[in-house]
C-alpha cells in the first residue's frame, strides 16, 4: 500500500510538473507569436507609408547627382546608408533573362546608369522588364561600389561591405510606372567608339551602348563564348574585344543562356549592342 501512494504521488508529480511546463511553453509560444504580428505590422504600416510617400513623390535626384554625393564611398568599393530623401527614376535596360548577370538590373535615366542588386531571382518575370520604368525611394537603403562601379544595395554589417536587397524590403522602395517600352529615349545604347573609354566616362556604367568597329578576337566558328572549363572565377569567362585600337575585356557568364554557342563570325569589324560594366578601371 505504502509503495502504490508513493507511485501514486509521483505520477501526480509528473503530471504537475508536465502541465506547468505546458503551460509555460504554450506562454512563449503565444508571447513569440505576438511579438511577430506586431513586428509584421509595424513592417506593414511601414511599408504603407512607404508607398504613400512614393506615389506622391517625384523624381529628385538624377543619378549623375547620386554618384557626386557618395563618390568616395563608391570609389572605396565601401558601403553607406543613404539618410536623405532621394528618388530616382530610370528605366530597366538590362536584366537577369539572359543569365549573364544575377540577381541585378541595370537602370538607365539621361545623366548614366545605376546597378541595383536585388536578393531574388528571375527578375524579368516580375515587373522587370526591359523597358520598365521605375522609381526608387533610396532613403533608408544603401549605395556601394563594386570594382567602383556604383550600386544600391544592402549592407553586411560585419564585413562593412555591400550586400543584395532583401527582396521584400526592395518591394517597399520601389514604383513601377506605365509598362515596359522598348521606345522610350533611355533604351536607345548611345554609339561609342574608342575615344569612350577615358576615366571620365567610369561614372556612367555600367549602362546600354552600341559599339562600332568592333573585333572579338577569340571568334572563329568553333570557340564557345563561356565554357565552364575557361572560367577564371566565379563562373565567368573573359573574351577580348577590339574597339579600334582599344582592348576590351568582354566578361560572360556560365551560366548565360548563349555560354555554349560558338562564337561566329566576329573577327571583322562589326557592331555590337552590350552591357558596358568597369571593375576597378577596367572596363568590361
Amino acid at each position: 500500500e505504502y509503495k502504490i501512494k508513493t507511485r501514486t504521488i509521483g505520477l501526480i508529480a509528473i503530471i504537475i510538473f508536465t502541465s506547468f511546463l505546458s503551460i509555460i511553453i504554450f506562454l512563449l509560444i503565444v508571447r513569440y507569436v505576438k511579438k511577430q504580428q506586431e513586428e509584421k505590422d509595424r513592417l506593414l504600416e511601414y511599408a504603407e507609408e512607404i508607398k504613400r510617400q512614393l506615389n506622391d513623390a517625384e523624381q529628385n535626384n538624377d543619378f549623375s547627382e547620386l554618384k557626386r554625393k557618395y563618390l568616395s564611398t563608391i570609389n572605396n568599393n565601401s558601403v553607406q546608408e543613404i539618410f536623405e530623401d532621394i528618388i530616382i527614376e530610370g528605366v530597366v535596360v538590362a536584366n537577369d533573362e539572359s543569365g549573364n548577370i544575377y540577381k541585378q538590373i541595370i537602370i538607365n535615366d539621361p545623366t548614366g546608369a545605376i546597378v541595383v542588386w536585388i536578393d531574388d531571382a528571375e527578375l524579368y518575370l516580375k515587373q522587370h522588364a526591359r523597358g520598365q520604368r521605375v522609381r526608387l525611394d533610396c532613403k533608408g537603403l544603401h549605395i556601394g561600389g563594386y570594382g567602383k562601379m556604383a550600386i544600391i544595395c544592402a549592407e553586411d554589417g560585419f564585413y562593412d561591405v555591400p550586400i543584395r536587397l532583401n527582396k521584400y524590403i526592395y518591394s517597399h522602395h520601389v514604383r513601377f510606372i506605365g509598362h515596359p517600352d522598348l521606345t522610350q529615349p533611355e533604351m536607345i545604347p548611345p554609339v561609342i567608339n574608342e575615344l569612350f573609354f577615358t576615366t571620365e566616362n567610369l561614372n556612367n556604367l555600367a549602362t546600354y551602348v552600341r559599339l562600332e568597329n568592333v573585333k572579338i578576337t577569340e571568334a572563329d566558328g568553333i570557340e564557345l563564348w563561356a565554357p565552364e572549363e575557361k572560367s577564371i572565377s566565379s563562373n565567368i569567362v573573359e573574351r577580348s574585344i577590339k574597339i579600334g585600337n582599344t582592348k576590351v575585356i568582354l566578361r560572360i557568364s556560365t551560366y548565360a543562356n548563349f555560354a555554349n554557342g560558338q562564337a561566329k563570325h566576329q573577327r571583322r569589324n562589326d557592331t555590337l549592342q552590350q552591357l558596358l560594366a568597369v571593375s576597378n578601371q577596367s572596363y568590361c
